[in-house]
């Protein structure tokens, strides 16, 4: 009786030793992904390595919890090896039952590992657009222009426009009447460029006069060029074409209109 107390207690105590080991395992694990993931976050994208990291660390937990068991049970004399093919069987059931999670997570891993695109991103999937507000590893959501946020499985998305990643080229085609002297126009859209130049912040490539891009039956179409931050475009062509009014309007340069003229007999 008594022998058979100190092999219990002696499995008690080792079982406790297991768990202590596997404590400190996993603490020095999660301090050096930490670490790791500190310095990553300085250096790229922030939200990206926390995401990363987590993880790792949940790999890691799930990891040194199944093997701190199995030890434990080691240790009262389970047929550990049974259990081991029993818990192979249960996760290939578990893996059918749960592949779109899977999907899901496979995918969210990718997306951040392949740099597809970051929480503060604009981007389009299928035919919503709007600002990534939460990346995860199971799904995204996409704050649209209205408001209205939409929360997307990641293992669903397999085309995504990012509006982000590059400056947004911006062509403007302005219509002038055949009665303005084309030299004069020129100027005047110079002057305007000159002004947005110098005004706007954040222009990536400065805007310029293209030239004259085609001659319509009642305008003369003059096309202008720029490069601006992502996301700025709607903003910039609001900016300019009030610009533009203003110039046009103190040097008497006309655009055209739709008139109805009424021949009275």
């Amino acid at each position: 009786m008594n022998i058979f107390q100190d092999e219990f207690l002696n499995d008690i105590v080792n079982s406790i030793l297991i768990i202590i080991f596997m404590w400190i395992a996993y603490s020095l694990i999660t301090s050096v992904t930490k670490k790791v993931f500190k310095v990553g976050s300085k250096i790229g994208n922030e939200q990206k390595s926390i995401t990363i990291m987590k993880l790792v660390n949940n790999i890691f937990k799930y990891v040194i919890i199944i093997l701190g068991v199995l030890m434990i049970l080691g240790q009262f004399g389970f047929d550990t090896k049974g259990l081991v093919a029993s818990l192979g069987v249960f996760g290939v059931v578990a893996g059918l039952a749960l592949k779109d999670i899977v999907a899901d997570f496979i995918s969210g891993f990718s997306i951040i590992t392949d740099n597809q695109y970051d929480v503060g991103d604009y981007i389009t999937i299928g035919d919503f657009t709007g600002e990534v507000i939460e990346l995860g590893l199971q799904t995204t959501k996409i704050k649209g222009f209205t408001g209205d946020v939409k929360i997307i499985s990641n293992g669903t998305i397999t085309e995504v426009i990012n509006h982000s990643k590059n400056p947004n080229v911006i062509f403007m085609d302005i219509i002038t009447s055949y009665k303005n002297k084309t030299e004069k126009v020129e100027q005047v859209l110079n002057q305007v460029c000159d002004e947005i130049n110098q005004t706007v912040t954040y222009l990536t490539d400065d805007m310029k006069v293209l030239g004259i891009e085609k001659l319509t039956e009642n305008a003369i179409v003059f096309r202008l060029y720029a490069e601006v931050e992502p996301m700025k475009g709607f903003e910039f062509k609001r900016t300019v074409h009030k610009t533009i009014k203003t110039y046009f309007d103190k040097n008497k340069i006309e655009i055209p209109f739709n008139q109805l003229v009424i021949h009275n007999e």
